[in-house]
């Protein structure tokens, strides 16, 4: 964990805990870079690089053509730094021509985003826990209202956070 931040990583890259500190199965001394199965693995989320909500709807907007990476942040609404920090390090589809600049196609870039970075979906007895990067079960919901707006408070069971789930909002259909 680095700035707070998580990596979702696939091989052991030598160490015998592994990056989740469980020593995978078929583990041997020396077998650097083995792609393994874990022993109690969870799904880590890539927070870096995630956009928010208007930013994904931008992305809609590239077309299938070739952006250098100033063009495509511009016209999303990042850093261009972004690019060359977090995306193309974690394998975004681009090409180099002959003065080597790089140059990427909007809707390859796209549906690389959108198989790298999933929207997260909860179910109906789950809340989002901001502290913990995971959905969580609601944990002896209260539900109060307050005008037109419904809602259950809960408790995050590994951090104790206090989380808000909206049931609905009769204001906001008017």
């Amino acid at each position: 964990m680095r700035n707070g931040r998580q990596r979702f990583i696939l091989d052991c890259r030598g160490s015998p805990e592994g990056p989740w500190g469980y020593q995978p199965l078929g583990w041997t001394p020396g077998a650097q870079g083995l792609q393994t199965e874990w022993v109690n693995m969870t799904l880590q989320i890539e927070l870096k690089g995630r956009l928010n909500g208007r930013q994904r709807n931008r992305l809609n907007r590239l077309l299938d053509m070739m952006y250098k990476p100033s063009e495509i942040a511009e016209e999303v609404d990042f850093n261009v730094r972004q690019v060359y920090r977090v995306y193309i390090k974690l394998g975004c589809p681009h090409q180099r021509d002959k003065r080597n600049q790089i140059w990427i196609n909007g809707k390859a870039f796209v549906n690389w985003y959108q198989e790298n970075f999933p929207k997260i979906k909860v179910k109906k007895d789950e809340v989002f826990c901001l502290t913990c990067k995971k959905a969580v079960d609601l944990v002896e919901p209260i539900q109060n209202q307050k005008e037109g707006l419904k809602y259950m408070v809960s408790f995050c069971p590994n951090c104790g956070r206090k989380l808000v789930k909206i049931i609905s909002n009769k204001k906001r259909k008017k």
